[in-house]
């Protein structure tokens, strides 16, 4: 991983367009030019050994420099974008002959992953969701702090933007309203997520995930598609194989994999190398409950994998929890700072549909109506709800401070406000499947 990384600075240091891209990332310590010229001028270690503090480490600093270049230059058209990302990633992969296809395979073997198992970090912070969200709990190394019907994965009402202003509550933090630092543990709690491996578990699977802008936890909407689909019956369907695109903790392909019987193939798919990093790693802390199934890893812009293995679409079952933050033109700029925000996968996915999937289900807000339904017609297509839609607080802090931005959410989108509820911002997720 090192390796790559050092690669990723030669690209840098040759290309214009790079130093321009990377002159604007927000690093810590050094600069970007001066951190990447001097991881060039390193010698790289033995590639072969596979360290997971490493690997996420280098991870989340190369995809800084992808999301960064692919997020800042909207204005190009998707071949062009998708051409130089290609690119930045090839480079990457160039020392000593070795490509992505390689990467991944060798993620793919089970020994490597036991490897990267080996080298964990010890979580420095437990969750347990109960069945149909009933409660959330948070355990510390001696002591626990239990949420009852709580309303989101983070149940905090901090910072929350108080009308008519829209800026943020500074004395929130303060307010015993506050369900998780109104606690005694609170503080502890806050800085165990903030700063350390945390581990997710959802009845017999356990997903590891760490704060990041490279990926999202499995988060209230992901729980609110899982148990829709179970209702629906979904996974009741003889399906084969199962696609699992913006795959982030791998959270979908995993849960799939444990209640389709007759599955045979796992394909986790993302843009960035964090979530196939922490995908591979979650999918082997599993083994014991999806004995026989492979997995397949694809990195690429939507489905647009730099492994071209067209011949393998489509898959019997399709999943998708994407991005959901619509971004205009003058908010583009939020994009750059995290991967919630933007539409573009949830629009491939629905004019796509036909190709990835035999049975496509996308889950997403109210918030993107707009886009989703734009895209449905351009392919043809219908979004027909399943169930009943998740009422849900919306907590983006990154987006928290932007005024303006927050009212385009409120007056266009529809984005609801509750002053009878500490969290004051509200939306939808609704689960739909593409037909």
């Amino acid at each position: 991983m090192a390796r790559l990384l050092r690669r990723a600075a030669d690209w840098y240091l040759r290309r214009p367009l790079a130093r321009a891209i990377v002159s604007g990332l927000p690093w810590v310590g050094p600069s970007a030019h001066e951190y990447l010229s001097a991881v060039a001028q390193q010698s790289s270690p033995d590639s072969g050994r596979l360290d997971f503090r490493a690997a996420a480490d280098s991870c989340a600093r190369v995809d800084a420099l992808i999301l960064r270049a692919i997020r800042d230059h909207h204005y190009l058209s998707f071949d062009e974008i998708n051409e130089e990302y290609r690119a930045l990633v090839a480079q990457q992969f160039s020392d000593s002959g070795r490509t992505i296809d390689s990467f991944l395979r060798q993620l793919q073997e089970t020994t490597d992953q036991q490897r990267l198992l080996s080298t964990l970090p010890k979580p420095t912070l437990k969750i347990r969701v109960e069945k149909d969200f009933r409660s959330v709990s948070f355990f510390t190394e001696d002591s626990a702090l239990r949420l009852s019907v709580p309303k989101l994965l983070w149940d905090c009402v901090c910072k929350t933007p108080e009308p008519p202003e829209w800026t943020a509550n500074a004395t929130a933090r303060l307010s015993p309203a506050c369900p998780i630092h109104g606690h005694p543990l609170g503080a502890l709690v806050d800085k165990l997520f903030a700063s350390g491996l945390v581990a997710i578990r959802y009845g017999s699977i356990e997903v590891l995930y760490r704060d990041m802008a490279e990926f999202w936890p499995p988060a209230i909407d992901s729980f609110h598609l899982v148990d829709t689909l179970r209702k629906q019956r979904v996974f009741d369907e003889p399906y084969s194989s199962v696609l699992d695109i913006g795959c982030g903790t791998g959270f979908l392909g995993i849960v799939t994999a444990c209640e389709c019987r007759n599955l045979c193939l796992v394909t986790m798919a993302d843009w960035l190398l964090t979530p196939i990093l922490f995908s591979v790693v979650n999918w082997a802390r599993n083994s014991a409950v999806r004995p026989g199934i492979s997995l397949r890893l694809r990195l690429g812009l939507n489905s647009n994998w730099i492994t071209d293995d067209r011949a393998s679409l489509p898959h019997d079952l399709v999943l998708c929890n994407p991005p959901y933050l619509p971004l205009p033109d003058e908010f583009r700029k939020i994009g750059l700072s995290s991967t919630v925000a933007g539409t573009e996968l949830l629009q491939h996915v629905i004019q796509e549909s036909p190709r990835l999937g035999k049975a496509v289900y996308v889950s997403f807000s109210e918030l993107a109506q707009v886009e989703a339904g734009q895209a449905a017609k351009v392919a043809g297509r219908k979004l027909v709800r399943l169930g009943e839609p998740l009422h849900s607080p919306f907590r983006v802090t990154h987006v928290f401070d932007n005024r303006e931005y927050l009212r385009f959410l409120i007056e266009e989108r529809g984005l609801q406000v509750r002053m009878d509820s500490p969290h004051r911002l509200w939306h939808k997720v609704s689960v739909y499947k593409v037909e």
